[in-house]
C-alpha cells in the first residue's frame, strides 16, 4: 500500500542550539537515561525489592529557571553589543514606521477623512461588541499596512471566485457597448481585478461581522487604495514630483531581511523571558520556595551563608515585568512575615506567633 503523509508539525521557531535541555548548565550534569539503567546497579537479588522515590525539587526548578533566565538575557545582550545590530535595528524600525500605521494612527482616520462613509465605518466600528471590535480593528490595520493588496499569488481561483469574475467580466463588456467607438482592451483585466480585490477583501475580514463588512466593503477597499498611495509616495516618491522616496536611499531588500531576521530573534526571547517569569512567579507566590528552603539553620554561621545564597540563587531578578511585580508584592502583604530575612528558617512552632505579630504590625501600618 502507499505510504501515507502525516502533515508536517511545527514544534518550534527556535534554532537548535536553543532547545537543547538544561542548556544553562556548563558542564551538564544530567543526562537522559532509561530506567533499566538505575536498575541494572541493583544486584539482581535485589531487583524486585528496590524502590524509586520521586522529589519534588523546588529550589532546584526555581534554580534552573533563574539561570535558564540569565542565559536567555545573556543571548539578548550577545545580540545587542554584536557589530552594530541595535542601532541597524533601530533605524530599520523607524523607516519601516514611517510607511506604516499604527493602532493611534488608525484611530485618527476618522478624524482626518472628510469622507462620511469613512466617518460610518469608524462609528460602526465603536459599536462592535468586543472581542468583534478589536479582531475588526486589528484586521482594518494589517489590511491598511497591506494597502490593501492582499490578493495571494499563484494560488487557483475557487469556484465562487470564478462566477465573481465572469460576472465581473459581463458587466464590463456590457458597458462597453454603450462606449466610445475606441474600444477598451484593459476593461475585462481591470473588472477581474476589481472583482479579486472584493473577493480576498471579505476573506481577509472574516474575523469582522459579515453585516459590517457588507455595508462598507466599498469603503474599506478605498481606505486601503488611498493608504496603498500613500505608501507608494513615501517608499518611491510622488509620481511626477521628482523627488525620491525612501527605498531610494537604501537597499530595501537587504533592510528587510535583516529587520524580519532581528525581530524574530528578539520576539523568540521576549516570549521565552515572559515564560520563564511567569513560572517563577507562579512557584515562589505559591509558598514554593520558602516552604523548601526551611531546613537552613541561620544560627549556623556556615548554613546562614548557604540559605541567603540559595535564596539569591532561587529569587535573583524575578521582578523583570510589572505583572510578576505586582504578583510578589500581593503574596508580600499577605505574608509579611516573609520580609523578614530567612523568617522561613525559624522553627515550626515560633512562626505562627512571629507571623501573627508581623500582620499585626503592617496592617497598623
Amino acid at each position: 500500500p502507499d505510504a501515507v503523509l502525516l502533515p508536517t508539525v511545527h514544534v518550534s521557531d527556535a534554532p537548535a542550539h536553543e532547545r537543547e535541555p538544561y542548556l544553562w548548565e556548563q558542564p551538564r550534569r544530567f543526562r537522559e537515561a532509561h530506567i533499566g539503567e538505575f536498575l541494572g546497579r541493583v544486584r539482581p537479588a535485589y531487583q524486585d525489592d528496590t524502590l524509586f522515590l520521586v522529589v519534588q525539587d523546588d529550589l532546584g526548578v526555581l534554580r534552573d529557571l533563574a539561570e535558564y533566565q540569565d542565559t536567555v538575557v545573556g543571548w539578548v545582550d550577545d545580540w545587542s553589543n554584536a557589530d552594530n545590530n541595535e542601532r541597524d535595528y533601530l533605524l530599520a524600525c523607524y523607516i519601516e514606521s514611517l510607511s506604516q500605521l499604527s493602532p493611534v494612527d488608525v484611530g485618527k482616520l476618522a478624524d482626518a477623512s472628510d469622507d462620511p462613509r469613512v466617518k460610518a465605518l469608524f462609528a460602526d466600528l465603536e459599536q462592535l461588541p468586543e472581542p468583534e471590535r478589536e479582531n475588526t480593528r486589528n484586521a482594518l490595520l494589517d489590511y491598511l499596512n497591506k494597502g490593501g493588496n492582499i490578493e495571494p499569488s499563484n494560488v487557483p481561483a475557487t469556484p465562487e471566485l470564478e462566477q465573481l469574475r465572469d460576472k465581473a467580466i459581463d458587466h464590463a463588456r456590457e458597458i462597453s457597448r454603450f462606449d466610445s467607438l475606441a474600444p477598451d482592451f484593459t476593461a475585462e483585466n481591470r473588472a477581474i481585478a476589481e472583482a479579486d480585490r472584493r473577493y480576498y477583501t471579505r476573506q481577509h475580514f472574516e474575523a469582522a461581522p459579515a453585516d459590517f463588512v457588507d455595508r462598507h466593503l466599498q469603503t474599506l477597499i478605498n481606505l486601503g487604495q488611498e493608504n496603498n498611495r500613500r505608501i507608494r509616495d513615501v517608499l518611491e516618491g510622488p509620481v511626477l514630483s521628482g523627488k525620491r522616496g525612501v527605498n531610494d536611499f537604501i537597499d530595501r531588500e537587504a533592510m528587510d531581511t535583516e529587520l524580519f531576521q532581528h525581530r524574530d530573534d528578539l520576539s523568540r526571547w521576549n516570549r521565552l523571558l515572559e515564560r520563564i517569569t511567569a513560572d517563577r512567579t507562579m512557584l515562589v507566590c505559591a509558598g514554593r520556595y520558602h516552604r523548601s528552603a526551611w531546613y537552613y539553620d541561620a544560627h549556623e554561621p556556615k548554613q546562614l551563608g548557604q540559605a541567603f545564597s540559595a535564596e539569591y540563587a532561587c529569587l535573583k531578578d524575578i521582578c523583570r515585568s510589572d505583572h510578576a511585580s505586582e504578583a510578589l508584592l500581593d503574596y508580600l502583604e499577605k505574608h509579611p512575615e516573609l520580609t523578614r530575612p530567612l523568617f522561613y528558617t525559624l522553627p515550626l512552632r515560633l512562626q505562627p506567633e512571629q507571623a501573627a505579630q508581623y500582620t499585626t504590625l503592617f496592617n497598623a501600618g
